[in-house]
């Protein structure tokens, strides 16, 4: 066999495997990505969980069920939770009207006003813009993010939702968490917020506002 053929045939085989290599090593990889897999992984977007339509009217809203019936109606623009209720025994929350929805059931919760989050410094109060960045549906909760802007400032503000709860004292639980704050520095909810929900910081304390960059539980009295 004359010699340029020879070299040919050994291009062609150390390239098959070569070929055979990474296709082993990527086989390999599979399961041991899958094993790593964390409780905060990203699910698919699920219209029975996460709605996106417009809710009772109001123009930049989401609703979000927590457990079997009980569900949180989000003002976006304003990032508060604009309502709470529990939906009718066997029936789901929401009617459908065109592409909007309506909310069906037992109302826990609820705030109509305009009122914003502020910024306390030194004792003085200055109103937030907030901007909506997104929601993303996890395995043990459902995060929705806002960027919190001010003075040419901004701030991070988390919200994660619990998925699983078996009863409606379980369900109602929200953890909230502001990010990008310096010392003295507060940021308080919107009023109806702060009159409602009980804020208690990861120590056990309760407060009226939100400063280091940590998990806060509220919860309905």
């Amino acid at each position: 066999m004359n010699r340029p053929l020879l070299i040919l045939y050994d291009r062609i085989f150390f390239a098959l495997i070569l070929a055979a290599s990474v296709f082993a090593t990527m086989l390999l990889a599979i399961p041991f990505s899958y094993a790593q897999g964390t409780p905060s992984t990203e699910l698919p977007f699920n219209r029975e969980i996460i709605n996106r339509y417009s809710l009772d009217h109001l123009p930049r809203s989401l609703s979000i069920r927590q457990g079997p019936d009980v569900w949180f109606g989000y003002d976006l623009e304003r990032a508060k939770l604009y309502k709470l209720w529990q939906s009718p025994a066997n029936a789901s929350g929401l009617k459908k009207i065109d592409f909007t929805v309506r909310s069906v059931g037992t109302t826990l919760y609820e705030d109509k006003s305009e009122a914003l989050w502020q910024l306390r410094q030194r004792n003085e109060l200055t109103p937030v813009r907030a901007y909506y960045r997104g929601c993303s549906h996890r395995t043990e909760y459902i995060e929705l993010k806002w960027d919190l802007k001010w003075d040419g400032r901004t701030a991070i503000l988390m919200e994660r939702i619990p998925v699983a709860g078996k009863s409606l004292e379980a369900n109602v639980v929200r953890n909230l968490r502001v990010e990008g704050l310096e010392v003295e520095e507060a940021l308080l909810p919107p009023n109806p917020t702060h009159n409602a929900w009980k804020i208690t910081k990861p120590d056990g304390t309760t407060t009226d506002s939100f400063q280091e960059p940590v998990w806060h539980r509220l919860t309905l009295p």
